[in-house]
């Protein structure tokens, strides 16, 4: 199993990021993290327009 998370910096001030958890997973596939990931990215990007940009994105394997 995956979770997705996705890491986001204010484009003001760059050294303030944001880490914003995915709350639809976890997710059978590395591939199927990775499309949730992409979406996060989109909304964040929809939800804050010029404020924030999504720097990165992760998806973790869950342990047990």
């Amino acid at each position: 199993m995956f979770e997705a998370m996705v890491l986001a910096c204010s484009l003001i001030e760059p050294t303030d990021c944001w880490e914003f958890q995915d709350t639809l997973g976890p997710y059978s596939t590395s591939k199927q993290c990775y499309a949730r990931a992409l979406e996060m990215t989109a909304h964040i990007k929809e939800n804050f327009g010029s404020e924030m940009s999504p720097a990165k994105y992760v998806c973790d394997e869950l342990k047990g």
